[in-house]
C-alpha cells in the first residue's frame, strides 16, 4: 500500500465530528465511545492490509501505523523516478517482518 499525502489530523477532526454528530442525534451514547469507534470512524478503516511494519526504514507509533514503517528518501517527489522507485522496493525485498515478534 502506498499513501502520500495523508492528512491524520484532519482524518482525526471529521472523524471526531462525526461521533459529536451521532452522540448529539441520539445515535450514540459517550459510554460507547472507545478506541474501535473511532477508527471506524476514520478514512483509513476500508484499508484491508497488515498494519504496515532497515537502513532506510524507520518506526512510528500511533494507533494507526503499529508495526509499520516507512521508506524515506532524499529525492524530492518531482525528481522520484524509475531508479528511486526501484530503490525502495529493494529495500523493502530485504526487510523480514515480523509483526511484533521476536527472532531471538
Amino acid at each position: 500500500m502506498i499513501a502520500l499525502n495523508y492528512g491524520r489530523h484532519y482524518d482525526m477532526l471529521e472523524a471526531t465530528k462525526s461521533i459529536a454528530s451521532k452522540v448529539k442525534d441520539g445515535l450514540l451514547q459517550l459510554e460507547d465511545i472507545d478506541n474501535k469507534l473511532f477508527e471506524q470512524e476514520l478514512s483509513t478503516k476500508c484499508a484491508n492490509f497488515a498494519k504496515p511494519a532497515h537502513k532506510n526504514w524507520r518506526r512510528t507509533e500511533n494507533q494507526q501505523l503499529a508495526y509499520s514503517e516507512l521508506y524515506f528518501t532524499k529525492t524530492l517527489f518531482p525528481d522520484f523516478g524509475e531508479e528511486e522507485l526501484k530503490e525502495a522496493i529493494l529495500s523493502f525485498q530485504l526487510r523480514h517482518r515480523r509483526f511484533g515478534g521476536h527472532t531471538y
